[in-house]
């Protein structure tokens, strides 16, 4: 009867997930299959993360290096724009 909760008769299983029997070996072999893909996945994903966190490591270290050299850089310039007044003036007293 329309509206009122489903009779006993009237409900519908869902899509099962029991495949059918499988021999107990198959089941063995497919279960070390399973793990096998598992592992394998999971080393991959390691490896994945590791190499990730590398370049994050190697991203950091090559800022850091960057900004020293920018420094450097500055430094020597500075360096170099006194030594120019030094020769400038040199050459203007003589």
């Amino acid at each position: 009867v329309n509206g009122g909760p489903p009779q006993e008769d009237s409900v519908v299983a869902g899509p099962s997930r029991n495949r059918g029997h499988v021999p107990e070996g198959s089941k063995d072999q497919a279960t070390r299959e399973r793990r096998k893909r598992k592992k394998s996945s999971k080393r991959s994903w390691d490896a994945f993360k590791r190499q990730e966190l590398e370049m994050a490591v190697r991203a950091a270290f090559l800022r850091e290096e960057n900004i020293a050299l920018k420094i450097q850089v500055q430094n020597i310039q500075q360096e170099i724009e006194q030594m120019r007044a030094v020769v400038y003036q040199a050459k203007k007293a003589s």
